[in-house]
């Protein structure tokens, strides 16, 4: 199948280039993982017909970036994706155990996906890294995301702006049994 070849520059608030920052793609279908090399670029293919792919985007010290790049004849085939200088904190308490609630940045092309998407490490390193005894934890870029019990919208789902430099605690443990969450 034809794929084009795009390759996305992440570079920090005064224009440097990120290197080991953890990209993530989904075309929704499949994720692929690429880490930046010493200019902050990460080189990847999207086959033809794929109109939108979403991006996660980990580096120690910012904070992560959740996006979706469009994929169009006319688009940038080096887009350069500037990092935030301000984080939220994002704290959910899930449980012990599954089922644990998709995220998505909110009224974005974003699609809702499954937690350890987010808290995946890159091969070979630890499972859940963002797991504290508060729940998991993610310092996420100012903004409105949307939580959902499924990796579906319904009615169950709920939305919470994150300001700069807050902390913002969602208890979903009781989302499977009882409901809305707190």
């Amino acid at each position: 199948h034809p794929r084009r070849d795009v390759t996305m520059w992440v570079l920090s608030p005064s224009d440097q280039p990120i290197s080991g920052a953890v990209v993530r793609f989904s075309n929704r279908y499949y994720w692929h993982e690429e880490v930046t090399g010493p200019g902050g670029d990460a080189a990847f293919s999207v086959p033809r017909g794929v109109d939108a792919i979403d991006v996660i985007i980990a580096a120690a010290g910012y904070p992560m970036r959740l996006m979706t790049l469009a994929i169009s004849l006319e688009m940038e085939t080096n887009p350069q994706i500037t990092l935030g200088s301000s984080s939220s904190l994002l704290v959910l308490s899930v449980g012990g155990s599954p089922p644990w609630p998709a995220l998505a940045p909110a009224n974005a092309g974003f699609g809702l996906h499954w937690l350890p998407e987010f808290f995946g490490s890159p091969a070979g390193g630890p499972h859940f890294p963002n797991s504290t005894p508060r729940g998991f934890e993610f310092e996420l870029e100012p903004g409105t995301y949307t939580l959902c019990p499924t990796n579906q919208i319904s009615p169950k789902c709920i939305q919470r702006t994150l300001a700069p430099g807050t902390e913002t605690v969602v208890d979903v443990s009781s989302w499977s049994t009882h409901g809305a969450p707190r």
